[in-house]
């Protein structure tokens, strides 16, 4: 379902003529026109009038389709877009499209920013929301910008009942900020000669919905729903779990739908327990194929040109504390064609509500920001310490740009974007002022990314090689990544361990999305290892599907025949945990994922393999086969 927003009749007019829209007279609150799978709304002028019309359009839309049952209209499946006229700068010719990628509310000071998933071919701009057309706009406001009176207004209220992703602004220049100049028939010619540009558009965005019923559930499959809801007299909560749990088998499956009511025809269904039970035989026969049946689909790098979103990296939000920075401008140079956009601090962005971390996975862009405090942690207890005591870490920067199931971070941290905090300096300075206290330190750099996967881009590994030399410090380098030629170019030192995560390919190839291969991995350790860096290898976490003693077996055999013995510190092996908080959310972002419901348990808040210890034991067993007991380090609760 897609919603148009607009705040005055003349912008309409085009819309309702050319799309066939028809008033909905049941509607008095505001003048509501729809057909078929679109409507429009005229909120009026001004934010407030637009936060009020654009909650009215949206609250009617969901409540009708409840009211309905329609599970192809709902939060997740309902896209919103602001379209209007807005004045601009001589910069700007006027009738020129322009897709608005920040948000600024002119009276508080206040910056929003749409999610940028979606690739669009016209220009991009800031809008300055404003209580009253502008007569000119401020020198700093000029840069790529427009103004109007109703944007701010239209996302404060969208993003409070839909998904970022799923909401736009576009705004056509009708002015050089002469509001005086324009008429009615200027407006709406305004607006109509842009039609089929913005239509576009509107179709663009409404198909990247990869996640939706409307989009998943084809005709056999909605009416199983149907049934369903109908036999066993679903209560709201139910139905959500049932489109959750159907979406996600056809998410992960070549599809359609089992038969969810075959063989139920004959039972009693006239008490609450009896509808329960069948309800949860539906849930069971909803459950996502066995990891033998299928593999993950990978989209083609021709697909991806086709499925108009954005691509990685083509935005670059910058703090303003942080765009003077070397580090910034060498990153920057980097992506001439990109579109930077200025930001007060990287929460505005990172921090957002209706993020979705799936999606935006798909589109990542990056964040550059300067880290004002807390440049050093405490190790976690559920990570590995290596009978270290001074055991840190820090964070350079947030999130990865590889795709691993199981990763925690997509219970973490609400935005999959990339963000790299450019002021390494300060965090060395931390490590040397705890130095100044502790015999000794034993740092992870930056748990919460793979720093060498993004080294050519950012180069922060071979910084702090040449910073610890010759300090009392050992830092560890945990990755996936196959990025070793800067390395073979740096001299290692023994305060370096250099380790990496393998799984069996056939579970690196399903569940560490985008990774390397893990023969490729071997023979990136083999070649580090021959230049003289220490090395460790870490299999975590153990995934016990499948065949998996035979292919952790085979992984062990690898591992031994490529890898030299001496340059190994430490074999550590360790099964899938995390904490119970961000499990919960990773189980929102991956439904139906059979790595997170295979015999998981909680102890102390920590969720983790309730056959941990009989797995670790088992390849505890296996890999003294080919390593002395010393080098194995088993990690449980």
């Amino acid at each position: 379902m897609r919603l148009i927003v607009v705040a005055l009749r003349p912008e309409a007019e085009p819309f309702i003529t050319a799309l066939k829209l028809k008033r909905d007279l049941a509607v008095t609150a505001c003048e509501l026109f729809r057909r078929d799978d679109i409507a429009l709304v005229i909120t009026g002028t001004g934010k407030v009038s637009s936060a009020i019309g654009t909650t009215y359009g949206i609250q009617h839309l969901l409540s009708e389709a409840r009211k309905c049952h329609d599970s192809t209209v709902h939060e997740k499946a309902l896209t919103v877009f602001n379209i209007g006229t807005a004045g601009g700068s001589p910069d700007h010719p006027l009738g020129t499209l322009v897709r608005i990628v920040q948000i600024v509310d002119r009276e508080t000071g206040e910056t929003f920013s749409p999610d940028l998933t979606v690739r669009h071919p016209f220009p991009a701009a800031r809008l300055i929301s404003v209580e009253k057309p502008l007569a000119t706009l401020e020198e700093d406001d000029k840069l790529f910008s427009v103004s109007d009176m109703e944007g701010v207004g239209f996302f404060q209220a969208a993003q409070k009942f839909i998904p970022l992703q799923q909401i736009h602004l576009f705004k056509v220049i009708s002015d050089h900020c002469a509001p005086e100049m324009l008429t009615r028939d200027s407006i709406q010619t305004c607006i109509a000669q842009a039609l089929p540009e913005i239509t576009d558009a509107i179709s663009r965005s409404a198909q990247e919905l990869s996640t939706t019923a409307q989009q998943l559930f084809r005709g056999k499959d909605l009416t199983q729903l149907e049934m369903v809801r109908e036999r066993c007299s679903l209560t709201s909560a139910q139905q959500k779990i049932l489109n959750d749990r159907a979406m996600a088998f056809l998410s992960l499956s070549e599809g359609p739908l089992p038969e969810l009511l075959a063989g139920t025809d004959h039972l009693e269904l006239s008490t609450k327990v009896q509808k329960k039970k069948l309800f949860s035989r539906v849930l069971e026969r909803l459950s996502p194929p066995t990891p033998e049946l299928y593999q993950v689909r990978k989209r083609s790098h021709s697909e991806e040109r086709k499925s108009g979103r954005s691509r990685p990296l083509s935005h670059i939000y910058v703090e303003k504390s942080a765009r003077e920075h070397k580090r910034t401008e060498q990153i920057l140079s980097r992506f001439p064609d990109a579109t930077v956009i200025p930001i007060t601090h990287y929460k505005e962005v990172f921090n957002r509500n209706q993020q979705r971390f799936r999606d935006q996975k798909k589109s990542q862009q990056l964040i550059l920001a300067r880290r004002e405090n807390e440049f050093l942690y405490h190790g976690s207890d559920i990570a590995p310490d290596f009978g270290e005591e001074n055991f840190f870490y820090n964070t350079l920067a947030l999130n990865c740009i590889y795709d691993c199931e199981y990763c925690y971070l997509q219970g973490m941290f609400p935005s999959a974007h990339l963000v790299a905090f450019v002021n390494s300096e300060d965090f060395q300075k931390a490590i040397l002022d705890r130095l100044e206290k502790l015999p000794s330190l034993y740092l992870c750099l930056s748990y919460d990314t793979d720093l060498l996967a993004i080294e050519d881009l950012f180069g922060y590994v071979r910084e702090w090689i040449e910073f610890s030399r010759n300090k009392p410090l050992t830092i560890e380098v945990r990755t996936k990544s196959v990025a070793v030629q800067s390395l073979l170019h740096t001299e290692p030192h023994p305060g370096i361990i250099l380790a990496w995560t393998l799984s069996p390919e056939p579970y690196a190839a399903q569940f560490e999305k985008g990774t390397p291969k893990t023969a490729s991995r071997l023979r990136a350790i083999a070649k580090v290892a021959a230049h003289g860096y220490r090395t460790r290898i870490c299999i975590d976490p153990i995934i016990p599907l499948g065949n998996w003693r035979e292919e952790y077996g085979k992984l062990l055999r690898d591992i031994a025949e490529t890898v030299d013995e001496e340059s190994l510190s430490e074999l550590s092996m360790g099964t899938f945990r995390i904490g119970k908080s961000y499990f919960k959310e990773l189980q929102k972002a991956r439904p139906g994922s059979p790595l997170l419901s295979h015999g998981l348990t909680e102890q102390n808040g920590i969720m983790h393999l309730s056959e941990e210890r009989a797995v670790l034991e088992y390849l505890q067993k296996e890999s003294l086969r080919y390593f002395p007991q010393e080098k194995v380090d088993l990690h449980a609760l």
